[in-house]
């Protein structure tokens, strides 16, 4: 991380959660060592990949703070395993193959985050095969009984509440939004940042399926959530059953128009 920053109050963590993907760690890692801001902790969780992604890791090994490689038992699980580890006043995770928007947002952030709990800004999903980007904000606070409002790449958490409210790894695709959803209904404090905060690849294990939607539900009858707010979720029930008839393209531009994503081409 660069030593150029003059702001050094707020310690921020960025864990990177990786298992066997040789092929874009190494733009992860230099996303977050080139950061200005420089009172950065990183910390590496390797799932004990096979495929060289250690040997590119340990490459960068001055820039690291902690590297831990080893099984585990699925991607909440190795996200817990970085907050034990961190030791930070916020953290962020960003995971392989996701990247912040520029080399200044944790400068940035740090001049904005103090007295704040849930620290939220904007993405950029990028769909690699077709080379389109898809911008997207984050949703209204008040709609997060729908599902996540931002994604985890763009949030900075205080991170005694996440020592606190680790992910429950029960819920193996929306432990996120148990988690996120807790620290609403517990009275914390979220605040919108207008910012891209990341570019992150599209899809993913919780992108519009009945599974997650079984898990969603699960955890607001969990929460004993009003059921007036699973009325909500009808959209989402409606495209995962399209997803299950028809598939994952159609679906996927069904979200587009849903969420009113911008759509523009990958400079080169």
């Amino acid at each position: 991380m660069n030593t150029s920053s003059k702001i050094k109050s707020v310690k921020i963590s960025v864990v990177t959660v990786v298992y066997n993907c040789a092929a874009t760690i190494e733009k992860t890692m230099q996303s977050v060592i080139n950061q200005s801001y420089s009172n950065i902790e990183y910390i590496i969780i390797d799932g004990k990949s096979i495929d060289g992604t250690l040997g590119i890791i340990k490459r960068y090994n001055k820039y690291i703070c902690k590297i831990v490689s080893e099984s585990d038992h699925g991607i909440y699980d190795a996200m817990n395993k970085g907050i034990r580890q961190a030791t930070g006043d916020y953290l962020i995770f960003m995971n392989s193959g996701d990247v912040f928007i520029s080399d200044l947002i944790c400068e940035k952030v740090a001049k904005k985050i103090k007295e704040t709990d849930i620290f939220y800004g904007d993405s950029i999903a990028i769909d690699e095969e077709s080379r389109i980007e898809l911008m997207i904000k984050a949703k209204r606070l008040n709609s997060i009984y729908r599902g996540m409002i931002f994604s985890h790449q763009s949030v900075f958490t205080k991170l005694e509440l996440l020592k606190k409210h680790p992910f429950d790894i029960r819920f193996q695709i929306s432990a996120d939004f148990e988690q996120y959803i807790s620290f609403f209904l517990e009275g914390y404090k979220f605040k919108y940042f207008p910012q891209i905060v990341s570019k992150t690849q599209i899809g993913g294990l919780s992108y519009s399926n009945l599974n997650t939607l079984i898990e969603k539900i699960k955890i607001l009858v969990k929460k004993k959530v009003s059921p007036l707010f699973f009325i909500l979720m009808v959209p989402e029930i409606f495209v995962g059953i399209v997803r299950k008839i028809v598939g994952t393209k159609i679906v996927m531009f069904i979200r587009k128009v849903k969420w009113g994503f911008k759509q523009y081409k990958v400079s080169k």
